[in-house]
């Protein structure tokens, strides 16, 4: 028994009707009530029959008779008498003529299709079944392992993210697999898709792209991928799981948010050293994880360049978990290396500072004849030659540790530079070489940097400018970059450019490898230990620059360096007031009546001490050869008579500098302390502030940094 049609069905076929050729029809169970249709539709019944086979939960659906028409029937209600359907023809002219297979579709995957002559051909071919009236899907023309990627372009199309997809797929022939480009695009909500055979050469590659990525996911070892400048493009599930972090993190920069916080500055200071020099990165630091907890990671990456241009493309790298154990191995080993290099240090910086400062306070030469004159001269270079190697080896391994830290301070700079020129001069004027230093007039007054630390750059690279030139000039030019950083510091270039030997190309890379030189005549000619371009370049990467060369043979050689500062707005004295030339230093004019105690285990140091502090007018000078020595002579001190100040060596045998100097501190806190040290490693100056040291001595020393000291704490009355 039929029954009636509501009339908002009949306002919804209106709405939807189109043409004459639309219908409306409810499909029961066992029957089929026709409410309006165009009389001149075609193999009806053949569409009814069809309409029964669509499942009751699909909204849309394609379907084909065999006389060629196609119809998009809409399902409308669902009641008691049935599926409520209203459909129409689809306007496809002149499809069959089309010689390429072409489809449409209405749905992902449920939804029905149907195809062209040409289309229905080649599903004979490829033995796919028309599930009568129509395919239940695109899908099924392709091969399994590819179908991932068409209900990828379909998703996108159907959801109004794309307009238009063009993918290279498999479909499996029998034991063979056919490649077939899919042209897609959408027209209202109908899906169209064209379909032509293609070699599959570049799907091939993708598909073993996709192979290799897939292999890459089974192994158990996070490995990543990034752009040049860092940006993440790949992670593997590994890098996932031991991060606990979702795969899209490690995108764009967004592996640099889930750096632990403390860490995000050192790591990202070593990602652009190694980028500036094309170097592994390798580091241990902490992640954090989706729930906000360190994990303790183990990361080195490798930079890809460009075989033919040589520039920096990509990186490629692997991240392993840490165990705390292990951790604490490396940490042992680091500070037992740290250890023995800061008392070799002190070891070897004593006894030289014992022979530099005798030869500092030996008699006016006027009294040696020739030959004690020419001796004199001799130990004197053959100990600063000496104490130019150690320096080497000791910030070489300073920097190795990560110990060596730059002190940023307001730098005048062209005081600074000049100061160096002066001090080359004589050096220049002996092998009749003329030292230039011109200074761009954007170069700011004032900058803030490490004055030690750039001055030691500049006078390593001009010492070899003047090593390695007979003839000629060597120029120092300074000038500032244009423009500023995004933190509103800018590059300031330095050039040092010689008139010399020059360098052949092939021997430029291993100037900056430790214990490197051009070669074995240069070595005989220069000396040196072949560390100091490496000190340099070390140096410059923790200003954040970077260094490079230039040379010619028979021409000279231009090293030039760059370092990230800004400038400082202070009231310096201009340089015309300051330029005058450095005065011996002064002898003293009468007796002082401070009493001052050395405490030092080392007697040529006690003596060197002593002399200096005699020609100062310190006559009341009093010894110690240890800490414990030195603590009972301060306690045992009148009240009336007590020492003015303390010269302490730091590693003494029994009790060394720091015990004796807290315990000191604890029993007379405004006495003044002067710490004496031949470690050079970081952290020695904090210590002792911390514990109430108030300057600092730094073997070898000469006279002049004793007498600042002098003139702080006891000032002249």
């Amino acid at each position: 028994m039929t029954k009636s049609i509501p009339l908002s069905l009949f306002q919804k076929f209106l709405a939807f009707q189109q043409s004459l050729r639309s219908f409306l029809i409810r499909v029961g169970v066992d029957q089929v009530e026709v409410i309006g249709h165009d009389p001149q539709i075609a193999s009806f019944h053949v569409l009814e029959v069809a309409l029964r086979k669509i499942a009751a939960t699909d909204s849309a659906y394609l379907i084909q008779t065999p006389d060629g028409k196609v119809y998009k029937v809409q399902k409308l209600e669902e009641d008691e008498g049935g599926v409520v359907w209203i459909g129409a023809t689809v306007a496809w002219e002149h499809q069959d003529n089309f010689s390429w297979p072409l489809w449409l579709s209405t749905a992902t995957n449920a939804g029905s299709m149907c195809g062209n002559q040409a289309f229905r051909q080649l599903a004979e071919q490829l033995e796919v079944d028309d599930k009568t009236y129509g395919w239940k899907s695109i899908l099924d023309f392709v091969d399994v392992e590819d179908r991932y990627l068409l209900e990828n372009a379909l998703y996108r199309l159907f959801s109004g993210v794309s307009t238009q997809e063009d993918l290279e797929l498999r479909c499996i022939h029998g034991d063979l697999h056919r490649w077939f480009r899919h042209l897609l695009w959408t027209k209202g909500d109908i899906v169209h898709g064209i379909l032509v055979e293609t070699t599959g050469v570049q799907s091939e590659l993708r598909r073993n792209e996709r192979r290799l990525r897939q292999l890459l996911d089974f192994i158990p070892v996070g490995i990543f991928e990034t752009d040049l400048n860092g940006g993440g493009k790949y992670a593997n599930r590994a890098w996932s799981k031991l991060t606990g972090l979702p795969v899209e993190a490690q995108y764009g920069m967004g592996w640099k948010d889930v750096i632990y916080p403390e860490d995000r500055e050192k790591v990202t200071a070593e990602f652009i050293k190694c980028t500036r020099n094309l170097s592994l990165f390798e580091m241990c630091f902490r992640y954090l994880t989706a729930h906000g907890e360190p994990v303790l990671m183990s990361v080195r990456a490798m930079p890809r360049s460009n075989d033919i241009t040589g520039q920096l493309e990509d990186w490629v790298g692997t991240v392993q978990s840490v165990s705390e154990d292990l951790l604490r191995q490396a940490e042992v080993k680091s500070n037992l290396k740290t250890q023995l290099m800061a008392t070799v240090s002190h070891e070897i910086r004593t006894p030289l500072n014992g022979l530099i400062g005798i030869l500092h306070t030996f008699p006016s030469t006027e009294t040696l004849n020739d030959d004690q004159q020419e001796t004199l001269t001799i130990v004197n270079d053959c100990s600063n030659q000496l104490m130019a190697i150690v320096n080497d080896f000791l910030d070489f391994s300073k920097l190795d540790v990560g110990q060596l830290k730059l002190l940023m301070e307001p730098v005048h700079i062209r005081l600074a530079l000049q100061g160096i020129q002066r001090v080359f001069f004589p050096q220049c004027r002996e092998r009749g070489l003329d030292l230039l230093l011109e200074i761009s007039d954007n170069v700011p007054a004032v900058i803030n940097t490490d004055p030690v630390r750039l001055r030691q750059i500049i006078l390593n690279l001009l010492s070899n400018a003047i090593k390695f030139s007979d003839t000629g000039k060597i120029q120092i030019k300074v000038w500032r970059a244009e423009g500023t950083l995004n933190d509103g510091s800018f590059r300031l270039h330095f050039a040092v450019r010689d008139s010399g030997i020059g360098i052949q190309k092939s021997q430029m890379e291993a100037l900056f490898k430790p214990f490197s030189q051009v070669d074995s005549s240069a070595n005989r000619r220069a000396g040196g230990t072949g560390l100091g371009l490496v000190i340099c370049k070390n140096l410059v990467e923790l200003f954040q620059g970077s260094i490079s060369i230039d040379s010619e043979i028979g021409r000279g050689t231009c090293m030039s360096f760059y370092i990230v500062t800004r400038d400082v707005a202070l009231s310096l004295p201009s340089p015309a007031t300051t330029l005058s030339p450095p005065t011996e230093t002064p002898e003293a004019c009468g007796t002082r009546a401070e009493s001052i105690l050395i405490v030092e285990d080392n007697l040529v140091n006690q003596k060197y001490l002593a002399r200096l502090l005699v020609r100062f007018g310190f006559h009341r000078i009093d010894y110690a050869s240890d800490g414990k020595e030195g603590v009972d002579k301060v306690l045992a001190r009148p009240a009336d008579d007590e020492y003015s100040l303390i010269l302490m060596d730091l590693q003494m045998p029994r009790l060394d500098g720091y015990c004796a100097s807290q315990i000191i501190l604890t029993h007379k806190p405004c006495l003044s302390i002067v710490c004496i040290t031949g470690d050079t490693y970081q952290g020695i100056q904090e210590k002792c502030l911390a514990i109430g040291i108030r300057e600092f001595l730094l073997k070898p020393f000469v006279p002049d940094d004793l007498q600042r000291i002098l003139a702080t704490l006891l000032p002249a009355p």
